[in-house]
């Protein structure tokens, strides 16, 4: 036999080995292939929708809403602008274009101002547009000023509702431990592909996906003496340990001046865990190609969540650690600093206020900064109506205005 040809087979023939190897696990089972076997291969291919079943959407998002949304804001600053004025401006909001705005005004005396007003307040936020025929049912002589959203920023806002949109969703799935999530964006809408998930797993996941987010705005407890026991007692717990939880501290000095704030925390990241096909389930991790034994099958587990179930059983065991009616647990998943030994993202907790200081609803425009002082992100919220003071969630200082009153 010619010897190429002989190494060529033999090649081959390890090829097919190799393969067979590597696909046994995905066509019979590993739970049916000898413990042996499994110490040299035990990885199945994670099948797509295809093959193995899932969920597969569509979603389509209202980008022209987001648009129309920013015409309406512009309608509102200019009917509270001109609220004391004794000849107000009418400002309509035609349907067509999307994000026009239209101001009338009695007479041209004012167009000058008016325009030189859009100008300097909104710049490349707006653009002229061709007036319509004059409404009938406005005063003779009216004198008509025809803005819209501009092309450019129209494209900003829908790319950003969008990418916020994208994010929303894959942000809720991660939550669940699903593996294996796709979340993509084709065209204007999004593609969501879960595979191997059974109906009740899929109804469960459409769920969370079509839960309308809304943004509240809750004080920071900081310095409570319930984190304060909370903080002894975990860096001294065997069970916080065994689950990697840990406790930490958060130190800064307000702007405004005052004291040093002390806000005290927890921390835990996302682990691989065996649990029951019932927590599974719960979770949304649950797959009907994952192995069962004792009951049991791998599933991550959000850092978020081992925080929720430890805090659980501890107010369960100790009445002390049960948490006041008024207060509640929120939660952050954070990046590590650059500085940072351990690189792993991380679920942090927040000690808050339950009740709602700030809605989203009121929030008329923000913009984020970061303050030299303090070290730390700062963003500025203005609203429809004077509040106190806010501090954000992730805890960068966030200093909220009142149309007419800054604070």
């Amino acid at each position: 036999m010619d010897r190429s040809l002989k190494w060529r087979s033999v090649g081959l023939l390890a090829i097919i080995v190799f393969c067979v190897v590597v696909l046994m696990p995905t066509f019979v089972g590993k739970r049916n292939l000898p413990e042996w076997f499994r110490t040299v291969s035990d990885k199945e291919i994670n099948l797509g929708l295809d093959l193995q079943g899932g969920l597969y959407i569509i979603y389509n998002i209202d980008l022209d809403k987001a648009v129309d949304d920013l015409g309406s804001k512009i309608k509102r600053d200019l009917d509270s602008k001109f609220a004391d004025d004794k000849v107000k401006p009418i400002i309509k909001t035609p349907s067509n274009p999307i994000g026009a705005v239209t101001i009338v005004l009695p007479d041209g005396s004012r167009r000058d101002e008016l325009q030189s007003l859009m100008s300097s307040d909104y710049g490349d936020t707006v653009a002229t547009r061709e007036c319509p025929p004059p409404d009938p049912r406005d005063a003779k002589g009216s004198v008509y000023l025809c803005y819209r959203v501009s092309s450019s920023y129209a494209d900003g806002i829908k790319a950003a509702a969008l990418r916020n949109a994208v994010n929303t969703i894959r942000e809720r799935i991660d939550e669940k431990g699903i593996a294996e999530p796709t979340v993509k964006e084709k065209g204007d809408d999004i593609v969501v592909e879960l595979p191997g998930l059974d109906e009740e797993s899929i109804s469960r996941v459409k769920d969370i996906i079509a839960r309308t987010a809304k943004l509240e705005f809750k004080v920071v407890d900081d310095g409570a003496p319930f984190m304060q026991e909370l903080y002894k007692h975990v860096d001294a717990d065997a069970e916080a340990k065994k689950l990697e939880i840990s406790a930490d501290i958060d130190q800064w000095t307000p702007e405004s001046g005052g004291g040093r704030h002390t806000d005290y925390y927890l921390v835990a990241r996302d682990r691989r865990e065996q649990v029951t096909v019932e927590e599974a389930k719960e979770f949304g991790c649950y797959s009907r190609n994952l192995e069962v034994r004792d009951g049991k099958v791998p599933c991550d587990v959000s850092g978020r969540r081992v925080i929720e179930r430890y805090l659980e059983a501890l107010a369960k065991s100790n009445d002390k650690f049960k948490l006041p009616d008024d207060r509640q647990i929120g939660f952050e998943y954070e990046e590590p600093g650059v500085e940072a030994e351990d690189k792993r993202p991380f679920w942090r907790t927040y000690y808050l206020d339950r009740a709602v200081r700030l809605t989203g609803s009121a929030v008329s425009e923000a913009s984020t900064s970061y303050d030299p002082t303090t070290n730390r992100p700062s963003c500025w919220l203005a609203s429809t109506a004077s509040q106190s003071l806010v501090r954000r969630p992730h805890g960068a200082g966030c200093r909220q205005e009142g149309r007419d009153h800054p604070r």
